[in-house]
């Protein structure tokens, strides 16, 4: 067994993997944490928060057993197994910023390389006898001499020390091959020489002995070839070659990234250099090239806040490939972060902590949190992730908003939002009401010229409820209206309360819910409105109730809604026992098929835009009422 070597980790009866246990007592005080600090941390991806200063980076450190400048003695093992500084991997945010640009991987290079290793084994072999780690502090390749010190070790003639490097080099097994400490340095030009050097060495040795070379295992296998897939799953736009060779003795071009045509394929004129990337993509990067790491001896990877350059779209990239290549690789992710995003797209495996500064005489006090805890940070972070990584769905969104923020900044008249996606329901019932002639194709035109307001979608409760609880600056001097449905939008009109940072307050103006409960804020023209609920509606829209269905088109009858609709019957849709409503399937086009309805049938819409009236051409506070 060489240096540092564990032995592998036990497996369940049932042949499953056992999940990693991270047992860790400090043998010194480090700096938060005091001596004979313990801590246990269950998980294959462990995620950690707290505040700033609670100590996640100064735990990460003790973890590391090192920082930049000391070591550190803290004593580790996974299940039970001693795990020393050879099995630990640390990575901050911090180090991908410079990453390394590409070697261009050539034979010269590689003998360059091969001198420095060299120089520093002697070295390594005066460490394992004396074993200070002070000697071969910042000497990279320790995994791999570790792996070389087992193999020469058990030879029948050891050779341990050596006097020149053409001895060393003779001693090397033939396929034995250097692996920086560090996974995530770009060592990719190494790699692929390496690769494409065996493969044209096993296709000679076909040719000579007159056997088939399978050249497409050789190219499924490739390092190019699985960073390219790697990067396709993860919706990157560049790639590196589908083919690399050697012409003696370097490779036909050092690795470069390639952007994509439109058609898929590399534009060889157009390439992507890291300096030129976001630290974000440094990031996933600098992840993907330490998937082709082959140091086994890796069991524990730290990431600190490495997280924190990554945009939304990028967070869920990670996890896939922290998931792919280290955790399906046995290998223990431990991360620190500040990111509600990072915590909320979480995939199932991960386990959660959160850490808390202690008083002067006592360590920071660390507590697994269940990841219910997080439930609804988790719904709408994936909510508003998903959207916005749909580009051409986000796009025209934004171009609609931009286009409605124009016309609100050029309107004179006040305006209605409604948390509805459409609007032109309202519209048809506002001049049924009046008693205003329109057609289908003149609703718009009729409306403008004949409603004393507008009406604006804001697409959801939720929305809208975040619109009116903003400071709305670009709409000084205009009075708004934000009309809520009576269902489960109730608990976004109630959740419209004093917010004392930015100094706003709501006023309850009625509670009546037939003429349409409201609430007005006192520091600007700002109106919160709930659907007035007519009588033949009280049992799907009563506030005290959990049931709570009542939508625009509902203030039309159920034999008005299913006129509309001619000879084709409408579904219904069971809300509790005996209880049933129509199931307007498309709303989008539902005002049209309304439009045949007679206006005396919208009656129960009178209310809604009476108050609305009142509150557009007055100043609403006649209405108000005695709350007690």
């Amino acid at each position: 067994m060489g240096i540092g070597e564990g032995s592998e980790e036990n497996e369940r009866e049932d042949g499953g993997k056992v999940m990693k246990t991270l047992s860790i007592k400090l043998n010194q005080e480090y700096r938060l944490f005091k001596k004979n600090f313990e801590q246990e941390l269950e998980g294959d991806l462990i995620i950690i928060s707290g505040a700033n200063g609670s100590g996640k980076t100064q735990l990460l450190s003790l973890i590391n057993k090192k920082t930049a400048n000391i070591t550190i003695d803290t004593e580790l093992k996974s299940n039970g197994i001693i795990i020393t500084e050879d099995n630990i991997v640390y990575r901050s945010f911090r180090d991908n910023i410079n990453i390394p640009a590409f070697k261009s991987g050539t034979a010269t290079e590689k003998d360059q390389e091969l001198q420095q290793i060299y120089q520093n084994w002697n070295n390594y072999i005066d460490y394992s006898r004396q074993r200070s780690y002070k000697q071969l502090k910042g000497l990279q390749y320790w995994g791999s001499f570790n792996k070389l010190f087992t193999v020469l070790s058990s030879a029948v003639t050891p050779k341990l020390k050596f006097t020149d490097l053409n001895s060393f080099r003779d001693a090397l097994p033939n396929d034995f091959v250097f692996i920086k400490d560090d996974i995530f340095t770009s060592n990719v030009g190494d790699i692929f020489y390496q690769y494409a050097a065996e493969e044209q060495d096993e296709a000679a040795k076909c040719g000579r002995n007159n056997i088939l070379f399978n050249q497409n295992k050789w190219t499924q296998n490739a390092p190019w070839t699985k960073l390219n897939s790697l990067f396709k799953r993860l919706n990157f736009s560049y790639r590196f070659k589908e083919k690399y060779i050697i012409q003696t003795p370097n490779l036909d071009e050092p690795p470069k990234l390639y952007e994509l045509k439109d058609t898929g394929e590399i534009s060889t004129n157009s390439v992507r250099n890291l300096i030129d990337l976001s630290d974000g993509e440094k990031a996933i990067l600098s992840l993907t090239f330490a998937t082709l790491s082959e140091n086994h001896s890796v069991k524990v990877i730290l990431l600190d806040e490495f997280d924190a350059p990554l945009n939304p779209s990028l967070v869920e990239m990670f996890y896939i490939v922290l998931d792919e290549f280290f955790i399906k690789k046995d290998i223990q992710v431990i991360m620190a972060t500040h990111s509600p995003a990072t915590i909320s797209l979480a995939p199932e495996v991960a386990k959660f902590y959160e850490i808390f500064k202690s008083n002067a005489s006592e360590s920071p006090k660390i507590f697994q949190v269940k990841k219910e805890e997080y439930a609804e940070l988790r719904i709408a972070n994936k909510e508003f992730y998903d959207k916005i990584g749909k580009q051409k769905e986000r796009i025209a969104e934004l171009e609609k908003q931009n286009a409605e923020n124009l016309a609100i900044s050029a309107s004179t008249k006040p305006i209605l939002f409604v948390e509805d996606k459409y609007t032109n329901i309202y519209k048809v019932a506002y001049l049924k009401c009046k008693n205003i002639d329109f057609e289908e194709s003149s609703i718009e035109t009729v409306f403008e010229q004949n409603a004393v307001f507008q009406i604006i979608s804001k697409g959801s409760c939720n929305k809208l409820q975040g619109f009116l609880s903003g400071l709305l600056s670009e709409l000084k001097g205009i009075k708004i209206i934000g009309l809520f449905d009576f269902d489960d939008a109730y608990l976004c009109y109630t959740n419209l309360k004093d917010d004392k940072e930015l100094a706003i307050s709501w006023e309850i103006m009625s509670t009546d819910e037939k003429t349409g409960m409201y609430k007005k804020r006192k520091d600007e023209d700002i109106y919160a409105l709930m659907l007035p609920v007519p009588d033949f509606r009280k049992s799907i829209a009563n506030k005290d109730q959990a049931v709570k269905k009542l939508e625009a088109e509902l203030l039309l009858r159920d034999e008005d809604i299913q006129s509309a609709y001619s000879t084709q019957t409408v579904a219904k849709e069971k809300i509790i026992e005996g209880l049933e409503i129509p199931k307007i399937k498309n709303k989008d086009d539902f005002w049209k098929k309304s439009i045949v309805i007679e206006a005396n049938k919208f009656d129960s819409f009178n209310p809604l835009f009476g108050l609305i009236d009142t509150i557009f051409c007055n100043n609403g506070d006649e209405k108000k009422e005695d709350k007690n």
